[in-house]
């Protein structure tokens, strides 16, 4: 195993991601093939001091779980592909707030389709994504939702388990 370098902690390896990363739902481990590779991952950012979760999530269709790794801020998308476990996305968020993070660890979550006032759009064979402009989310009060703003449509209401 790589030891500390002066320029930070040794890289995650398939040997110790498990002391790196807590996984949730609690008593779920992250698949082995993940685990392996590890260190082609990204995953730099998660530290025994400071670890990562992880969540195993289900977009439904023929695919395998998807995992979701929370790196302080950053929430990062990992999906097996047909070379196995790649960095499919992330999810771009100034802050988690609180609640989204619980929700986040409880597998509280709703698939919803992107909403955004333009469509991408393609090119010459390119597709272009729209990112919106828009201010710093804000956290809502407990149990409420976000508001709409020009850039972010309000989200569809909640809807019972």
């Amino acid at each position: 195993m790589k030891r500390a370098t002066p320029y930070g902690p040794a890289p995650v390896t398939a040997v110790n991601v498990a002391a790196r990363i807590v996984v949730f739902p609690r008593g779920e481990s992250l698949p082995a093939d993940f685990q392996a590779r590890a260190a082609s991952l990204n995953l730099g950012a998660c530290s025994v001091r400071f670890p990562c979760e992880a969540y195993l999530i289900d977009q439904g269709a023929d695919r395998p779980h998807e995992i979701l790794v929370r790196a302080q801020s950053f929430l990062t998308a990992y999906g097996k592909l047909a070379g196995g476990w790649a960095q499919v996305g992330r999810f771009d968020e100034y802050e988690l707030c609180p609640a989204t993070i619980q929700a986040l660890r409880e597998g509280r979550i709703e698939l919803t389709p992107p909403q955004s006032l333009w469509m991408d759009l393609e090119a010459g064979g390119q597709r272009l994504v729209f990112v919106p402009q828009g201010s710093t989310p804000v956290c809502p009060p407990s149990g409420e939702r976000v508001a709409a703003s020009p850039s972010r449509p309000a989200p569809p209401p909640n809807r019972a388990r």
